[in-house]
């Protein structure tokens, strides 16, 4: 399976989530190069990109393709590098169809941040936006530069705090409001 853009080279997404899950070592320090430790990769640079805490996050370079990891059983987002706007997983393809119904909103909220796919795409398509990133993770903000995220400005602006405290606090409504927040456990209870 692979992405089907046609855009540069293409991502076997199945063999990135087979190396990923097939790894079985221990962590490995940041910057190291994992190439000759999984078969089957061919001459794919594959290698870890960032520090990581405890439960992570991580960057996990595969070819041309730049992932944030929350561990090594969640691939959390990830990034063409050769193409940072191209949304590369079908989920953030079918999150961007609120266009259909509001194809000109002025305020979108956003709860998660992870490689910012969804904020640059709201950026580049919507540049009469007003768009507010909620994330909670220090340490995922600490990324942005890595995934090309915009800096703050104003029309953008990341903030790190709970979504939902940020959401009941905030405001006003957006328009939209999109909900992408999760953790290596999955949406949290709260």
């Amino acid at each position: 399976m692979t992405d089907g853009s046609g855009v540069g080279p293409s991502i076997d997404l199945e063999l990135f989530h087979d190396m990923v899950f097939d790894l079985r070592f221990d962590r490995p320090a940041p910057g190291s190069n994992l190439e000759g430790r999984f078969q089957g990769a061919g001459n794919i640079p594959i290698a870890l990109d960032a520090p990581f805490g405890e439960t992570g996050p991580m960057l996990f370079r595969f070819g041309d393709m730049l992932s944030l990891l929350f561990d090594w059983t969640t691939v959390q987002s990830g990034m063409r590098i050769s193409d940072p706007d191209h949304l590369l997983f079908d989920y953030t393809r079918m999150m961007m169809g609120f266009r259909l119904f509001r194809p000109a909103p002025r305020k979108i909220g956003m709860i998660g941040l992870g490689d910012g796919s969804l904020a640059k795409a709201c950026y580049r398509c919507l540049p009469q936006c007003n768009i507010t990133v909620v994330e909670i993770d220090p340490a995922v903000i600490a990324l942005r530069e890595q995934f090309n995220i915009p800096p703050d400005n104003d029309r953008f602006r990341v903030i790190c705090a709970d979504g939902l405290d940020y959401i009941l606090s905030a405001p006003g409504a957006p328009d939209i409001l999109i909900l992408d927040g999760f953790d290596s456990r999955g949406l949290p209870r709260r």
